[in-house]
């Protein structure tokens, strides 16, 4: 029973403190705090208050990572209740240069598209162009003359 009360007594200490910037010394809310060797963690409130209980004596590695500072981490020794602020690198004003980049859609996405390759134009020789073009869907002749022809594509003519 007495082996008892004694890991009962050396797992009962608390760590708790601030988590605050290293310029202003404002509180940085919500900045995680954490002993990775025993996966024990708390999240700090608004003003940047933290507490983890039912500590161990021992010495422990703790990280703390907050939005817009660099994480840190140091080696912590708990023999009692230890009260520790945390001094973070605050970064909230300085962008990192970025690029982004995107690849342009096919601007003749859902327009026709059709042509006269060379085997076509064979198979039409005797024909003027302009009546060679008529044969492709969208396309018209406005004819002026027995050679002139001016073609009407969906519509459009002239300039």
């Amino acid at each position: 029973m007495a082996g008892f009360a004694m890991a009962q007594t050396g797992c009962s200490f608390s760590l708790s403190g601030r988590v605050i910037d290293e310029h202003d010394r404002q509180p940085l809310a919500y900045a995680e705090v954490y002993l990775p060797d025993l996966a024990k963690g708390v999240v700090a409130d608004e003003q940047g208050n933290y507490r983890i209980i039912g500590l161990c004596a021992g010495t422990y590695v703790l990280r703390v990572t907050h939005l817009g500072c660099e994480p840190i981490e140091q080696r912590v020794s708990i023999a009692a209740d230890l009260v520790l602020d945390l001094h973070m690198e605050h970064h909230a004003a300085e962008l990192r240069e970025f690029e982004i980049a995107q690849q342009r859609p096919d601007e003749n996405v859902g327009q026709a598209h059709e042509q006269l390759d060379k085997s076509a134009m064979e198979h039409n020789a005797g024909r003027s162009l302009g009546e060679m073009l008529a044969t492709i869907p969208g396309v018209n002749m406005l004819s002026s003359g027995p050679t002139i022809s001016k073609p009407v594509i969906h519509g459009l003519s002239g300039n």
